[in-house]
């Protein structure tokens, strides 16, 4: 039987829905002082809490972990623990931010915490719990959860249907198309960046590409006992339909079915790829080339980052981490918990979530691009016909970008002053390795739901290394997609989008009757898609099975791109490389 404290008691008493009009006013007034609707709150630096979509998704995880925790639903606390995780629980319980909903503000609350000790007992509960504060417990990065009395009142407001809602939301009035179009300074950008961007500063400084010849060509070809090593999937039965178009090389690089959380990332010699999990890893290529397996384990969880002048790393989830990559050349590092001498982990380093970096090329800044964001897993969940309908929609008039400067002191990394600017309804930024060129997702109501419209360009200057950004509209890339990486000449960008029925065409089916389209749209699947800025065309990279997922694509600097395939079928992970950029860039090249 669950216990509860009698504070507890006294405000599910004083909450109750016999109370009058006026008190589920002001019970709606509380949950907006609380979550930050129309307001600041606790939620609202990283969700857009003006969003119904946003509240509806967290109203429904409430009401589905209510009703778990309901002794007449589940009769035994292991029981309201599995219902609430969809899985059988034995020796831990490790639920996420998806399933709780607003419960992650209130992990160390009854009555999770009363089924926890029921189950686990109190060593093993503090131990769950710990954990959970690290990688659940919302606010971001809070030493706990709001308090008992803002959780309660939330949550009562949740289970009354959300009363004055529309009241406490702000009215609608952001966009709903997109303005097709790019500035012709853009390509004057292009062309000044061809010779002093960090394509050619690292190609100039010797950084040599793995995998390449010294020239930087032949890349991935090496044999082990006549075998080639990293083969391009032409040449592997069922993932050869993955390359739509054989002019390109799809390159497999590794293969696994360790499960990872978000997105991947490389360093700047494509050597390394590091990925978010529990514990999250560092994968050296070089190591498969003697038929070793070298993966890094790191004290962290998610959004690794490198910077383009192959200097250092960062991994987020136990607060910000900064290593410089001497640590992952060292061949005696086996696992990184940021206590080494190589790492900075302290509150001068911290960096908000969901980042985006780069180098200024004069030496003045490294830079993070951050602002709200739409996460996803990178685990192919939920249903996809509607990958709109279903994701972490975040835009709201609040939105805003953050610059932050990053410097190394001599010896430790250390964040600046940061930067902030208002951007209505964009989200999820991208910032080139120069600093000089971002792109964010513009969402906008279309049929009276928030979606992706299209992805505004901007260039940032500044007049000298301590004068304020300048942030100057280029226009509008109006194509499907989530958050987009540019490559390391500015020229590229690449993004990835989950199967709609609109994209039937650029997929290239005969009709959205196409019995193999409908399969993988039923299905759910998603692809690789490169937009080059100097010809303004878009490019189809992958042609992925049903529940085949092509996710998190990304540049090393030599332009070719690494992403991540995962096939929910098997299970397993495929990281890929492909020299879509390389190529298309020598066919047109930049002048």
């Amino acid at each position: 039987m669950r216990s509860f404290s009698s504070r507890w008691l006294w405000l599910s008493l004083l909450l109750s829905p016999s109370l009058q009009a006026q008190d589920a006013f002001d019970l709606a007034q509380k949950a907006a002082e609380v979550i930050g609707i129309g307001r600041s709150g606790a939620c609202s630096n990283c969700h857009a809490t003006n969003s119904r979509q946003t509240l509806e998704r967290w109203q429904n995880a409430v009401q589905k972990v209510d009703s778990c925790l309901n002794v007449d639903n589940s009769p035994t606390a292991r029981e309201r623990l599995a219902c609430i995780v969809d899985q059988a629980v034995t020796d831990d319980w490790n639920p996420s931010p998806e399933q709780l909903g607003f419960y992650s503000a209130g992990v160390e609350l009854s009555p999770l915490r009363d089924n926890l000790l029921e189950v686990f007992g109190e060593q093993n509960t503090a131990s769950i719990v710990a954990h959970l504060k690290n990688t659940t417990i919302m606010p971001l990065r809070a030493p706990k959860g709001v308090s008992a009395e803002d959780f309660a009142a939330v949550r009562t407001w949740f289970s009354w249907g959300m009363p004055y809602l529309d009241e406490l939301l702000t009215p609608y009035d952001g966009p709903s198309t997109c303005q097709v179009g790019l500035a012709p300074e853009l390509k004057e950008h292009l062309r000044s960046i061809e010779s002093t961007g960090w394509q050619k500063r690292n190609l100039d400084r010797g950084l040599l590409m793995f995998g390449c010849s010294p020239n930087g060509d032949h890349c991935f070809e090496q044999k082990r006992n006549g075998v080639a090593i990293f083969p391009d999937v032409k040449d592997l039965g069922a993932k050869q339909a993955w390359n739509p178009q054989p002019r390109f090389q799809l390159r497999k690089l590794y293969e696994s079915s360790t499960a990872t959380d978000y997105w991947i990332r490389s360093s700047a010699d494509g050597r390394f790829i590091a990925y978010g999990s529990n514990p999250s890893g560092i994968i050296d290529l070089q190591a498969q080339l003697s038929g070793r397996d070298r993966v890094i384990r790191v004290n962290a969880y998610y959004d690794p980052g490198f910077f383009p002048d192959d200097s250092a790393f960062v991994f987020q989830g136990r607060g910000t981490a900064i290593c410089n990559m001497s640590l992952l050349k060292n061949p005696s590092t086996t696992r990184i918990n940021f206590q080494e001498d190589a790492c900075s982990w302290n509150q001068q380093s911290q960096i908000p979530l969901y980042q985006s970096l780069g180098a200024s090329l004069d030496g003045s800044d490294y830079l993070a691009a951050t602002g709200v964001f739409m996460s996803d897993p990178g685990d192919g969940s939920g249903p996809v016909l509607d990958w709109a309908a279903r994701s972490h929609i975040t835009a709201d008039p609040s939105s805003q970008l953050k610059l932050l400067p990053l410097a190394f002191d001599g010896s430790r990394w250390v964040t600046k002053t940061p930067q902030v600017f208002d951007t209505p309804w964009e989200i999820d930024w991208g910032l080139a390795p120069s600093n000089q060129l971002l792109a964010s997702r513009l969402e906008g109501r279309i049929d009276g739901k928030l979606k992706h419209i299209g992805y505004p360009l901007y260039s940032i200057q500044r007049a000298d290394g301590q004068s304020p950004y300048e942030k100057k509209s280029l226009g509008n890339i109006c194509v499907d997609g989530v958050k987009a990486n540019f490559s390391f000449d500015d020229r590229f960008f690449v993004t990835y989008s989950y199967i709609k029925a609109e994209q039937w065409r650029e997929l290239g089916y005969a009709s959205v009757d196409d019995p193999t389209f409908q399969e993988r749209l039923q299905a759910g699947a998603s692809n690789i898609f490169l937009y080059d800025l100097w010809t303004d065309k878009l490019t189809l990279i992958t042609q992925t099975g049903p529940q085949q997922y092509a996710l998190f694509p990304h540049f090393r600097s030599d332009g070719w791109m690494y992403f991540v395939i995962f096939d929910a079928k098997q299970g397993r992970r495929t990281y890929v490389a492909s020299d879509a950029a390389v190529r298309i860039k020598a066919e047109t090249p930049t002048r």
